[in-house]
């Protein structure tokens, strides 16, 4: 039994019991009502650019549409190969190769990097390479490279990486780089030197649950991905040309069903990305 997410189309990004926020109700052991997360009210790109040190921050004009983007902030670090915004905007997330591991930052400004002060946890992998995290700060998946394995943690403190416990992980062969949850951790993504995979999880979020592995075959070094939550959209990150790539899917969360790039945009050696 899927829980809803929308009454009449409107998306429930919430509910409250007795004035009090819920993220998940259920009746007699089934769900029946999990929290959406609340759409951000900027249209953003992150893009980890590996050899300058930094995460660059861009704006959108349109949501998920590189036409026009600008460069608005960027967070000087050792070697990023991923980045994730979390917690609603308020925290970002790094992926350190050179540091061997991935680092927590809290964000003053919502979303906006070049508010990002101290880390304050970190998850050592060696060669560190993808993360995301859910919205409930608890589960996180990894890419790493030197063992060529996606991971599975959770976090007995949300959003606190210094209480981090492997649960899982999936060796798949020819280096593994950016990972993310799609469709409220119904699915998630990574992608190899050659393929992306695509696995469902029977328990949205838990990468221990999860079955239906696709493989697609995508451009070589295309490292980073990200598929937006409704299926409709496919961005890859290819640092051989430093450019992120913009494909439509028609058939939702199907990568083969991408024809060629409908545009494109200059991210000097970008490797891993977000977008909110």
């Amino acid at each position: 039994m899927m829980p809803p997410t929308s009454i009449d189309g409107t998306d429930i990004t919430g509910a409250t019991i007795d004035g009090t926020e819920v993220q998940e109700i259920t009746v007699d052991g089934d769900t029946v009502f999990t929290a959406v997360p609340p759409t951000a009210p900027v249209n953003r790109m992150y893009v980890a650019d590996f050899i300058n040190g930094l995460v660059r921050q861009y704006d959108l004009t349109n949501k998920f549409d590189l036409t026009g983007a600008t460069q608005t902030g960027s967070l000087s670090t050792s070697e990023p190969m991923d980045v994730n915004i979390a917690d609603s905007g308020n925290r970002l997330v790094v992926s350190d190769r050179s540091l061997n591991r991935h680092e927590m930052y809290s964000l003053s400004t919502p979303y906006d990097v070049d508010s990002a002060g101290i880390v304050t946890s970190t998850l050592g992998e060696t060669d560190a390479h993808g993360i995301d995290i859910d919205p409930s700060g608890v589960n996180v998946i990894t890419g790493n490279i030197n063992s060529s394995e996606f991971r599975y943690y959770t976090l007995g403190t949300p959003f606190d990486f210094n209480t981090a416990t492997l649960q899982d992980s999936e060796g798949v062969g020819d280096g593994t780089y950016d990972i993310d949850y799609v469709k409220q951790g119904e699915y998630v993504y990574g992608t190899t030197k050659f393929q992306a995979y695509r696995w469902e999880l029977t328990t949205p979020f838990d990468f221990t649950t999860r079955t239906n592995i696709q493989t697609y075959s995508i451009e070589t070094e295309y490292r980073g991905i990200h598929v937006t939550n409704d299926g409709s959209k496919y961005l890859a990150a290819y640092y051989a040309d430093g450019e992120v790539y913009e494909y439509n899917l028609s058939t939702p969360y199907d990568i083969t069903s991408r024809g060629n790039a409908v545009d494109t945009f200059n991210a000097p050696n970008s490797i891993g990305l977000d977008l909110v």
